[in-house]
């Protein structure tokens, strides 16, 4: 691990706390979330405790963005309870929460307005710190991800898909977030420049103290990066244990996701799954757009208060 990543983390937002003190980082019970007849995710119930990293696995469609963005308060669940720390996000300390929370979205999701350092910075320049302080920060995290200094100047236009990736984990490390949302975070890469992300998302996740929650497919990615899994198909978690647990397990979902087998019970409805995919994002991505208007009030509420 490169000396700089014990370097990182400057804002103990998180205190040492006893396990038996302390609630679960996450805490997720009995949710449920549909868009109009189509029932995306049903008595949801998931712990995920403090400095934990939780790989969220599945299938497309399945409903692992939506239960990630009901989470983060991007979508209203129809039922159930979500606490983070202890505390839901529409509580006074909600405002709090969100600033603690970083995301690397799919893709990464660069501003193509702004070259590589002001993406890094962005959440800083929003919050009101100066220019030269944040550069300084974006920097020092770029250098973290193992990218030159040359590299802040670029636009995102000039980056491959791996270099994209970097980036979008060093904007979430600038803030010194106490959570971290991976989101496909190695989808579209090939297999070394995987394995360099995961091990950048390990790095990342200790440096910073934080615990870690990653939607994927990939079972390379589950191994290397995760301490627990959780399986979603058909809308329910089916499974949830430990990486080694579910490498042996006989259950015959996760032998199925596991092994990559087209036959199982997993496939049973096949046929559908494409058009219940494209119906699914496609309701969760415009509520979630409405939902999204809360961090940028949060963030604007900072800034001027």
């Amino acid at each position: 691990m490169p000396p700089l990543w014990k370097k990182l983390r400057k804002n103990p937002f998180a205190a040492a706390v006893s396990s038996a003190e302390a609630p679960a980082k996450i805490s997720v019970r009995g949710l449920d979330k549909s868009f109009e007849e189509k029932q995306v995710l049903t008595n949801i119930d998931l712990d995920i405790e403090r400095g934990e990293s939780m790989a969220i696995v599945g299938r497309s469609g399945e409903g692992k963005s939506v239960l990630i963005k009901c989470i983060l308060g991007l979508l209203t669940p129809d039922r159930g309870e979500i606490l983070i720390d202890g505390h839901s996000l529409d509580s006074d300390e909600g405002d709090a929460l969100r600033a603690s929370i970083g995301i690397v979205f799919q893709g990464g999701a660069l501003f193509d307005s702004m070259n590589v350092w002001q993406n890094v910075a962005f959440r800083l320049l929003q919050q009101g710190t100066a220019k030269r302080k944040a550069k300084q920060r974006a920097l020092q995290c770029l250098n973290a991800v193992e990218l030159p200094a040359k590299t802040a100047e670029l636009d995102p236009s000039e980056l491959s898909g791996g270099m994209r990736k970097r980036v979008a984990i060093a904007r979430t490390m600038a803030s010194d977030p106490d959570i971290l949302f991976f989101d496909e975070p190695t989808s579209g890469l090939d297999p070394i420049t995987t394995d360099l992300i995961n091990e950048l998302i390990v790095n990342c996740t200790k440096s910073l103290g934080a615990t870690a929650v990653t939607i994927t497919h990939d079972m390379s990615s589950v191994y290397k990066t995760a301490d627990r899994a959780a399986l979603l198909f058909d809308g329910r978690l089916v499974w949830q244990g430990s990486k080694r647990a579910m490498a042996g397990s006989k259950d015959a979902h996760v032998r199925q996701f596991v092994q990559g087998k087209a036959q199982g019970p997993m496939t049973r409805n096949s046929p559908q799954e494409n058009n219940t995919h494209a119906s699914n994002t496609q309701a969760s991505n415009t509520q979630a757009r409405q939902g999204a208007e809360n961090y940028d009030s949060a963030s604007e509420n900072r800034k001027t208060s």
